[in-house]
């Protein structure tokens, strides 16, 4: 189900690592999207010879390997990796905080969901163990992981392998909670890991819209909302 990667069109987030090539006997190092050495390479690929260390280009190695460290630190604190919030950012403000069924996964969210929707697709009904599945999407960028990098696991449905390729599934490797459906733009969100009070007390952002994938439900729902047979807006209405 990759509902949330069709809400809002964006870029995709991609980063690139350094790469090293050797050419004529000189290393040269290669970077994308100034992930690792940034602004250090600006002028372009650096040649490494028997000169490392000395005079302008032992500076700039230097300041390259600091933004390297810096930049991995800022990925490390977001836990969920490149595109998603920092546990740096000071001016990230919590408004939701979520949580796996033993806690060790926790994560926080800064903004209301962009939109809600309860999906009737057969990986969603098999793969929670229920009739139908509601999520909240989010922005990844809204989203920061807290606790439990080491906890997740995740799950491609459609290749049927334990592995991140998006859109996936995430859950918890200590409790089993599916925690979310990571997009390839979009955080997919399940309410009920959210702390809504007690008794809780769902904000109507969270409200689903409509249902996706009606065709294959296995119960039917009297609650007035649209109902697409397939991915809303690309389907026939029921």
């Amino acid at each position: 189900m990759v509902e949330g990667d069709r809400a809002l069109e964006g870029a995709e987030v991609d980063a690139e690592v350094g790469r090293e090539v050797a050419e004529d006997g000189v290393v040269v190092l290669g970077v994308g999207v100034e992930l690792l050495f940034g602004d250090a390479l600006a002028d372009g690929p650096v040649a490494f010879d028997e000169g490392l260390g000395r005079g302008t280009l032992g500076f700039r190695i230097l300041r390259g390997i600091l933004y390297a460290w810096r930049e991995m630190a800022k990925q490390a604190s977001s836990g969920l990796g490149p595109g998603y919030g920092s546990a740096e950012d000071e001016g990230f403000i919590v408004k939701y905080r979520a949580r796996c069924h033993c806690g060790a996964v926790r994560y926080e969210v800064g903004a209301d969901p962009v939109d809600a929707k309860v999906c009737h697709c057969r990986a969603c009904r098999v793969l929670h163990g229920a009739p139908m599945q509601w999520a909240a999407i989010f922005h990844k960028r809204d989203v920061r992981l807290v606790a439990g990098v080491e906890d997740l696991r995740f799950y491609n449905s459609e290749l049927g392998r334990r592995e991140r390729v998006l859109p996936c599934k995430v859950s918890c490797a200590q409790c089993g909670t599916l925690i979310a459906d990571e997009g390839r733009r979009m955080w997919l969100a399940f309410p009920t890991l959210f702390d809504f009070g007690t008794p809780p007390q769902v904000p109507d952002a969270f409200l689903p819209t409509c249902h996706i994938f009606y065709a294959t439900r296995v119960t039917d729902m009297d609650d007035g909302l649209p109902k697409w047979s397939g991915h809303k807006d690309e389907s026939t209405l029921l």
